[in-house]
């Protein structure tokens, strides 16, 4: 029985053979050898039976032994325990209440599940304190746009508020400089938008149709100096990181979402070689010392140093003197702010250099909301800066339901050779026009309901709420975004174990389950940080916490509240969904209710005079 299984494990066979050797004698295991040879090496895995196993009774697997080494993939889920929406609901207000009447400087960790009211709660906070000065923080400028207008429906008036103006994604600001800003923003030019933005207000400013133009401009060129003497200030992570210090510290600052991951651990550049090259040969101030220290290092080695925050970045005029290209794909200007770099090759570009600029948050009061804070990383990373206080959680189940479906890892790589899943998902579903979030490679499979949603860019999403989605894939990043962060914090990431993640059954949160990882504790907490924080977020789009929703997930990284189907789905499917037509009508509804008119149909669905004539009656469920 030992044999026959150990013949379908890589390696299996010679280690049967080495210990049958050393247990039993040579003369035995050349017995064996010429058994398994001739007859023994074509049986299938032998299960196990009351006969050869003492603990057959007590086992779960009940399996051969390589079905109970494929159980590895068994997740095994923190017990959590649910109350009321009311009861979470008055807990979030109590632990934004405590927040709030805290003094002195700090980071304030609160969690709060998605679609929970948070950014609800924190804006009547707002309301009721009208001598209090606050600056909330968003991860995007639609959301930070929708968080202005629900102040303003509450009664913050535009003489209290202010809302950073920003060129991108602005009707007002033609889309020709919106994309150069971007661009010079990406390449490491960060002055160069008050420069285009005072360029374009010099053409506009005279013409009386383009006024609320041109105010728009002034308000950019003003930056941060147009929140002085307001009392509520609007504003997003990126912008949160620049504004000055004197400045900020006159505020309560509430960040909406995770900044930590959203923001600061995804900062990373890249520059080629060559230019660096270029830069140590013109000596250009600065740059050509970092640049010496750079190509001095040895390839495919992570290495720490001290970011220069104060460095002042150079102009495109003045690079352009040292013959200096400076883009988005040769970043060199952010190079004064590194505290990671490695040097590798790249296929397309050559030998690169891929570095992290660590951003701080200046001194001051932080209430932080979100549903995947992760308290072990954020006390890591501000350790040196501020105290970081967490609070109580409590969870309340889910109206909807999350199926998950973990047995295929599902990574890039992975979900390239197994494309069929859109097809199985979509078909075990029921509903062949199901949205599915996944890789932004895969966008054409995800269908057009999905078009430019991607893991990656899916935070403040709210098209998707109460639907029916698919979520497909283990958002693994390539191995510098997790090992440039670590090694700044300080960990190894060149030891030889973690080279690479490989299979292992990790602990995250209470959960246990296999999953590719890395050894470091650390290194993989960021690693499983970031899964987290994708797939959380991809789930949080349909907002199951109030809406009887289904969200069918394929990925091997456990998700909260999941119910996990763990066997090989391609293999062996689980029974599929019924379809899920426009109308379904309970046993008995009919009877009970009146029938909908014409105009209350249509309000709810787009249907055909046909239907609504119909002598069943069925109401939207």
């Amino acid at each position: 029985m030992i044999l026959t299984n150990m013949n379908y494990i890589n390696g299996g066979v010679k280690q049967f053979f080495a210990l049958l050797e050393k247990g039993y004698g040579e003369e035995s295991c050349k017995k064996w050898e010429q058994d398994y040879k001739r007859d023994i090496k074509n049986y299938r895995p032998e299960k196990c039976s009351k006969e050869v196993c003492p603990y057959y009774e007590e086992c779960e697997n009940r399996g051969a032994i390589v079905d109970a080494l494929t159980m590895g993939r068994k997740v095994y889920q923190k017990k959590e325990t649910y109350v009321t929406l009311e009861e979470v609901s008055m807990c979030l207000e109590e632990n934004l209440d405590q927040a709030f009447s805290y003094t002195g400087n700090g980071i304030h960790m609160i969690k709060a599940q998605t679609g929970l009211g948070k950014t609800r709660m924190y804006i009547n906070w707002i309301e009721k304190h009208p001598q209090a000065k606050v600056l909330v923080a968003a991860p995007t400028n639609t959301l930070k746009e929708q968080i202005g207008e629900d102040l303003k429906s509450h009664g913050i008036t535009d003489e209290d508020l202010f809302i950073t103006p920003s060129a991108h994604g602005n009707c007002f600001i033609p889309r020709e400089i919106q994309e150069k800003i971007s661009y010079f923003h990406e390449a490491g030019l960060h002055g160069r938008t008050k420069s285009m933005i005072a360029s374009y207000y010099q053409e506009i400013k005279d013409d009386p149709c383009m006024s609320a133009v041109a105010e728009l401009c002034e308000n950019l060129m003003k930056g941060a100096k147009g929140m002085e003497d307001k009392r509520v200030v609007v504003t997003t992570h990126a912008y949160l990181l620049q504004v000055p210090s004197e400045l900020l510290s006159q505020y309560i600052v509430i960040i909406d979402e995770d900044i930590l991951y959203l923001q600061i651990l995804s900062n990373s550049h890249c520059v080629d070689v060559e230019t660096l090259e270029r830069l140590s040969e013109k000596r250009v101030p600065g740059l050509s010392e970092i640049a010496d220290e750079i190509l001095a290092a040895k390839e495919g080695i992570y290495i720490r140093r001290e970011p220069l925050s104060a460095a002042m970045p150079f102009t495109e005029e003045q690079l352009s003197e040292y013959g200096i290209c400076c883009d988005k794909e040769n970043d060199v200007n952010d190079l004064f702010l590194a505290g990671a770099y490695i040097k590798e090759d790249d296929s397309r570009r050559g030998s690169v250099v891929h570095y992290f600029c660590p951003q701080k948050l200046s001194p001051g009061k932080y209430i932080v909301l979100s549903a995947t804070l992760n308290e072990k990383i954020y006390r890591t990373y501000f350790k040196k800066d501020m105290k970081v206080i967490s609070y109580p959680e409590k969870k309340v189940a889910y109206a909807g339901t999350l199926k998950q479906y973990s047995y295929h890892s599902l990574g890039r790589n992975d979900l390239k050779k197994k494309t069929e899943i859109f097809e199985f998902i979509r078909e075990y579903s029921g509903d062949p026009d199901l949205p599915v979030l996944t890789f932004k490679k895969f966008e054409n499979e995800a269908g057009r309901s999905c078009k430019g949603l991607h893991f990656g860019n899916l935070t403040g999403i709210n098209g998707l709420k109460g639907r029916d989605i698919g979520i497909i894939g283990t958002p693994y990043k390539n191995e510098e975004a997790y090992k440039l962060p670590a090694c700044y914090l300080g960990v190894d990431v060149n030891k030889k174990e973690d080279a690479r993640p490989h299979y292992q059954r990790v602990t995250y949160k209470g959960n246990r389950f296999l999953m590719m990882a890395y050894s470091d504790e650390l290194l993989r907490e960021i690693q499983l940080y970031s899964l987290e924080s994708e797939l959380e977020q991809a789930v949080g789009r349909a907002r199951l916490l109030r809406n009887p929703c289904t969200v069918y997930l394929f990925s091997s990284f456990p998700c909260e509240q999941a119910k996990i189907y763990m066997k090989d789905y391609l293999v062996e499917p689980p029974e599929k969904e019924e379809p899920k037509d426009k109308f379904r009508v309970k046993p008995g509804l009919c009877r009970k209710l009146p029938p909908l008119t014409l105009e209350e149909v249509r309000r709810h669905r787009n249907i055909t005079n046909h239907q609504i004539m119909s002598p069943i009656y069925a109401y939207p469920m």
